[in-house]
C-alpha cells in the first residue's frame, strides 16, 4: 500500500544503488527506487522504466499519491478527504461483482471484515434505511449514507447534548468558549476562539426573536439574528481536527529559544547509524543515515577504519561480521539529506581507527564534501571560549566530534591529576577505555593495537610535518607557533627542557610578556616531548613541557625535543607505564572545534573541562552514576549545564535494542544515542520527545537543568516565540557567576528540591476503525475470529533526584519506573468499541519536569505480551493536550494509521 512507502528516489538520488548493481549510467534517467517498510523492516524496490516517458508517468503519479498520504498521516485533519478515501477504499473492496452495486450479503461481509459484530437484523435495518430508493442494493451514494449510520458516535452525541443543555439547546459561541476554557483548558484569546468557532459553525435564523417588526427594526438587523450555531456533525469534525490536536506541538513550528548554548538542548542522536540490523552481523549502508536525518536526527555516528586504499576510509562495526560502506558515500548522504528536515547543526560523532594517512583522508573527504558547512575554526573572533555557541549561530553547519588523543594521553600521564572512575564504582572497560568504545568490546577481546610502523616507512614524516600542519589551516599553525615562540624565549640560552606554564585548554594563550596571543581551544598542538608534570589541582593552569619544536632555537634538535620522532604525529609526554605514543593527524585535529572528544576522568574540582570538551559514557557507566549515593547524578546535572555529554548503549545489546532515554535526559545529558533500526519502547520515547519544537532535532531542556543565561543576542538574531497553544515555560537562568575554565553554575536548588505528586486522570472513551491484526508479512488477518480490544495506559517516569532533608543536596536518586493500567475488554467489536472507563495513574515529578514524563497508549487484542499490539500512541505529558482529544494511532513502527483514532479525556491532578 501507498502508506508503506517511506521515500521515492530517482536519477542521481538513486545512483548509490545503481552503482551497487554495477549498471551503466545510461539507466540513471529511467531508474526509480522505492523505499518501503513491511513487518518492521525497511526494504527497497528498484525499477527501470522502458522509456523516459514511462518513467515520468510512474514517477509523477507515485510522488503525488505519496505526498497526499504523507500529509494525511502527519496527524489529524483533512477530515473530509480521509472520509472520502475510506469510502472509496472499502467500496471498491466490497463490490465483488464490480457492477457498482452492493447487495446485502456484500455489505454484511464488509462489516465482518471491519470487526463489526452487529446482528444481521441490525445490519438489515441500517441497509434498508440507507436504501432510500428501495432497490434492494446500494449505489455509492447509498453506501456513503450507510457508512454514516454505521460510524455513528453516540458518545459524542451525549457530550454535545450535555453541553447544549446548559444554554437552551443551542451550541452557540458562549457554549463553545466555556467548553474550551473549562474542559480543554485552552489558553487562546477570545478572538482566536471566535475564529476557530466560525470555521465550524453556520448561520441559522434565530426563531426565538420577536415575530413582529417595526419600521425601525427593519432598518437594522438584531445582533442575535441570525446566530452562528455549531451542529453535532460540525462538533464531531472539530474534535477530530488539528484545531483540537492531542499533540500541542502539532503546528510544526520551531518555538523554543534557539539562541542558548548547545549544552542547553537535548539533541536527537543515533548510535551506529550505519547499521540497519544486528550489531554483529548487520548490514552497513547509507540508508541508516538517510533515514535518521530525514527524521531530524542531529547527531550521527561513524566508526571509521582504513579502506583498501589509504585515500578511501571505510565505515563498519569493528571486530564484527558487519559489512562496510564508504566514508565518502556517507558524507555525500549527510550533505544531501542533512538539512532537509531541520536547519540546525549536525554533530558527527566519529570513532577513528585509521592510520595517519587514513586520518588525513578523512579530513580531506570531509572538507571536500561538506565545504563551508564544516566548522573548521571558531565562528567568533573571541580570544577565549566561555560558552558553546547556540544552534541558531551554527544553523546549517556540521561539527566533527572525535577524541583528541593528545588530551587523553596527557591526562593519563599525570601522576595524581584526577580521580579514578572507581569513585562511582566504575570498573568496566567502557569507563576506562575509549569514550566511544566499540560495543563489540563486550563480546570480543579488546584490540591491543596495530604493529608499529617500520622505521624506514616513517622517514618522510618529519619532512612532511610542517606541510601537513600548514594544510590544517593557518589558525592552528599560529596557535602552535605562538607556543613555540613563548617557550623559545623562556628557554633562551639553555639546552635543557623546562616546564612552561601555559593556560589550560579554554584560556587564551599568554606570551612571555603576559599579553594574550591567539585563541587556543583544547584541540592539541600544545604538547611536546619532555618530562611529566602534575599540575596543582587548584590551579587554572596546566604545566606542560616546552613546545619549542617549531622554534629555531638549537634546543629543538635535542633528541628529547624531536617533534615527530619519525612517527608523523605530534608527540606527547611519555607515560611511566607506557612508551607508546598516540598518532593523530594534524589535519584531522584541526577539525575539532566545539566538540573535542576527551576521556571521562571524573567530575570534581580537580578535573577541569574546557567548554568544548565532550566525553561519552556507556549506558552501564551512566547507570552506576545515576544510582550512586555519592552525588553522581548531581555531578552530571551540574556538568551538563555547560558541557555536552553523550550516552551510548552497552556492548551487550547486540540485538540493537534500546534503553529508555528519558533516564539520562533527567540528568541533563544532551546526546542520548538510540538504535534507530529497532522500534521498541526506547525508540518510541525518543520519537515522542523530538516530535516537539517543530521536529527540529533540538529541544530546550526544562528550566531546572538549564545553564547560566547567555549574553543578550544581537537585535538581528531571531528568537522564536512560543506558540499560543503552548503554556510557555519560564526559562529562568541559573544564578550568574564569574565563569572560567571548568566552571559549572550551582544547582538550581529551589527547582531540584521541588518534589510534587500528581494523578494522570484519563477516560478511555472509544476507538474508531481499529486495524485488524497483521501477519508476519504485514498483511491483515481476515478470519472468523473477531477482535476483542482493550487499552493499556502506562506512565514512564525517569530517575529523579531525591533529598534526605531540607537544606541538603539531593543524594540517592529515585529510580525510573513505569505504572501501567488497563481497561476492560469490549467483545467482538474492533471497529468502534466504546469503553467509557476512567483510569487514575499516580506519578511523581521533580522540578516541574513533566516534559520528561511520558505516557503510552497501547491498544491490544490479545492478553499475551509478546503479541504485537493493534496500535500505539506515545507523547510526553508536557505536550499532551488536556480535555477531550482524539489520539492518532500508529503501528509498532510508528507509521500513522490513516483512519484509526482513540478518543480520550485527559487531565493532570496535583496532589
Amino acid at each position: 500500500p501507498i502508506e508503506n512507502i517511506k521515500e521515492l528516489r530517482s536519477g542521481s538520488d538513486a545512483r548509490y544503488y545503481r552503482e551497487q548493481f554495477q549498471l551503466a549510467a545510461e539507466y540513471e534517467d529511467r531508474w526509480l527506487t522505492i523505499v518501503y517498510i513491511i513487518d518492521g523492516t525497511y526494504k527497497t524496490l528498484h525499477l527501470i522504466a522502458a522509456s523516459c516517458d514511462v518513467f515520468k508517468m510512474w514517477d509523477t503519479t507515485l510522488r503525488r499519491l505519496h505526498a497526499i498520504r504523507k500529509e494525511l498521516m502527519s496527524g489529524l485533519g483533512n477530515f473530509e478527504m480521509r472520509q472520502a478515501l475510506w469510502e472509496k477504499h472499502y467500496w471498491k473492496g466490497a463490490d465483488e461483482e464490480q457492477d457498482q452495486k452492493l447487495m446485502f450479503d456484500e455489505v454484511e461481509k464488509l462489516c465482518r471484515r471491519l470487526n463489526i459484530n452487529s446482528s444481521s437484523n441490525e445490519l438489515q435495518r441500517l441497509f434498508k434505511q440507507a436504501d432510500v430508493h428501495q432497490r434492494n442494493y446500494l449505489d455509492f451514494e447509498d453506501f456513503r449514507r450507510f457508512v454514516k449510520f454505521l460510524k455513528g458516535r453516540p458518545e459524542i452525541d451525549r457530550l454535545y447534548n450535555k453541553l447544549c443543555a446548559r444554554s437552551g439547546s443551542m451550541f452557540d459561541f458562549a457554549v463553545f468558549e466555556r467548553f474550551m476554557r473549562e474542559k480543554q483548558q485552552s489558553g487562546l484569546s477570545t478572538t482566536e476562539l471566535q475564529n476557530v468557532f466560525e470555521r465550524y459553525s453556520e448561520l441559522v435564523e434565530d426563531t426565538s426573536t420577536s415575530t413582529s417588526t417595526s419600521a425601525s427594526a427593519s432598518t437594522s438587523a438584531s445582533p442575535t439574528s441570525p446566530t452562528r450555531i455549531m451542529s453535532k456533525d460540525a462538533f464531531t469534525s472539530f474534535l477530530m481536527s488539528t484545531d483540537n490536536a492531542a499533540f500541542t506541538d502539532q503546528h510544526g513550528r520551531v518555538y523554543h529559544d534557539m539562541t542558548r548554548p548547545l549544552s542547553d538542548y537535548y539533541v536527537s542522536s543515533s548510535h551506529n547509524t550505519y547499521l540497519v540490523g544486528h550489531q554483529l552481523v548487520g548490514v552497513s549502508t547509507i540508508e541508516g543515515y538517510i533515514r535518521a536525518l530525514l527524521h531530524s536526527c542531529r547527531s550521527v555516528e561513524l566508526d571509521i577504519f582504513d579502506g583498501d586504499t589509504p585515500s578511501e576510509p571505510q565505515i563498519t562495526h569493528g571486530k564484527t561480521f558487519t559489512s562496510k560502506v564508504s566514508l565518502r558515500e556517507v558524507c555525500h548522504a549527510i550533505m544531501k539529506y542533512g538539512f532537509v528536515a531541520s536547519p540546525y547543526p549536525i554533530i558527527i560523532s566519529a570513532e577513528i581507527h585509521c592510520s595517519l594517512a587514513g586520518q588525513d583522508a578523512i579530513a580531506d573527504i570531509m572538507c571536500e564534501v561538506f565545504g563551508e558547512k564544516l566548522v573548521q575554526s571558531p565562528i567568533s573572533h573571541e580570544e577565549r571560549l566561555d560558552r558553546l555557541p547556540s544552534p541558531e549561530e551554527l544553523k546549517g553547519r556540521i561539527l566533527l566530534k572525535a577524541k583528541n588523543l593528545y588530551l587523553v594521553r596527557r591526562k593519563e600521564s599525570y601522576a595524581g591529576g584526577g580521580m579514578s572512575e572507581n569513585e562511582y564504582g566504575l570498573t568496566e572497560t567502557s569507563a576506562s577505555a575509549s569514550s566511544s568504545t566499540s560495543d563489540s568490546d563486550a563480546v570480543f577481546e579488546k584490540q591491543v593495537g596495530k604493529p608499529a610502523i617500520k622505521r624506514k616507512e616513517e622517514t618522510s614524516a618529519v619532512k612532511e610535518f610542517k606541510d601537513d600542519l600548514m594544510k590544517a589551516g593557518s589558525t592552528v599553525f599560529q596557535r602552535v607557533k605562538s607556543v613555540g615562540k613563548s617557550s623559545s624565549r623562556s628557554n633562551s640560552g639553555s639546552n635543557s627542557i623546562t616546564p612552561q606554564r601555559v593556560p589550560s585548554a579554554s584560556l587564551p594563550l599568554t606570551t612571555a610578556t603576559g599579553t594574550p596571543s591567539s585563541y587556543l581551544p583544547s584541540r592539541g598542538l600544545t604538547i611536546s616531548p619532555g618530562s611529566m608534570y602534575s599540575p596543582s589541582p587548584s590551579s587554572n593552569f596546566t604545566s606542560l613541557p616546552s613546545a619549542s619544536f617549531l622554534s629555531t632555537s638549537p634546543t629543538a634538535t635535542s633528541p628529547l625535543s624531536s617533534p615527530l620522532n619519525g612517527s608523523g604525529a605530534i608527540p606527547i609526554p611519555a607515560s611511566p607505564s607506557s612508551t607508546s605514543k598516540p598518532k593523530m593527524s594534524a589535519r584531522l585535529l584541526s577539525l575539532l572545534v566545539y566538540t573535542v572528544g576527551v576521556k571521562y576522568r571524573g567530575i570534581n574540582k580537580k578535573e577541569i573541562y574546557a567548554p568544548e570538551h565532550m566525553f561519552s559514557l556507556s549506558e552501564t557507566t551512566a547507570n552506576r552514576m545515576l544510582k550512586s549515593n555519592t552525588g553522581g547524578m548531581q555531578d552530571i546535572i551540574k556538568h551538563c549545564r555547560t558541557h555536552l555529554v553523550r550516552i551510548y548503549p552497552k556492548g551487550m545489546r547486540v540485538d540493537s535494542s534500546n534503553y529508555e532515554p528519558h533516564r539520562y535526559w533527567s540528568a541533563g545529558t544532551q546526546l542520548v544515542a538510540i538504535n534507530w533500526q529497532t522500534f521498541d519502547l526506547g525508540y518510541m520515547l525518543n520519537h515522542a520527545m523530538f516530535q516537539r519544537n517543530g521536529r527540529a532535532g533540538y529541544v530546550l531542556k526544562p528550566p531546572a537543568l538549564l545553564g547560566p543565561a547567555p549574553p543578550p543576542p544581537p537585535a538581528s538574531t531571531p528568537i522564536h516565540p512560543h506558540h499560543p497553544h503552548q503554556h510557555p515555560r519560564s526559562h529562568s537562568p541559573a544564578p550568574s557567576s564569574a565563569s572560567g575554565s571548568g566552571f559549572s553554575p550551582p544547582l538550581q536548588k529551589d527547582l531540584l528540591f521541588k518534589h510534587t505528586k500528581h494523578h494522570f486522570d484519563v477516560s478511555i472513551i472509544s476507538a474508531q476503525q481499529l486495524p485488524r491484526p497483521k501477519d508476519s508479512s504485514g498483511r491483515e488477518i481476515v478470519d472468523k475470529n473477531l477482535v476483542d480490544p482493550f487499552v493499556e495506559v502506562s506512565i514512564h517516569v525517569p530517575d529523579w533526584p531525591s533529598t534526605t532533608g531540607m537544606g541538603t543536596l539531593p543524594t540517592t536518586p529515585t529510580p525510573s519506573r513505569a505504572h501501567t493500567y488497563r481497561t476492560g475488554v469490549v467483545k467482538g467489536n474492533g471497529f468502534n468499541p466504546v469503553w467509557e472507563e476512567k483510569l487514575r495513574i499516580p506519578f511523581e515529578c521533580v522540578g516541574d519536569m513533566q516534559d520528561l514524563v511520558f505516557v503510552r497508549f497501547v491498544v491490544r487484542a490479545n492478553e499475551k505480551e509478546d503479541v504485537e499490539p493493534l496500535a500505539v500512541y506515545c507523547a510526553s505529558l508536557g505536550s499532551l493536550g488536556a480535555g477531550y482529544r482524539h489520539l492518532p494511532l500508529h503501528d509498532t513502527q510508528l507509521s500513522q494509521y490513516l483512519f484509526s483514532t482513540l478518543f480520550v479525556r485527559v487531565a493532570i491532578t496535583d496532589l
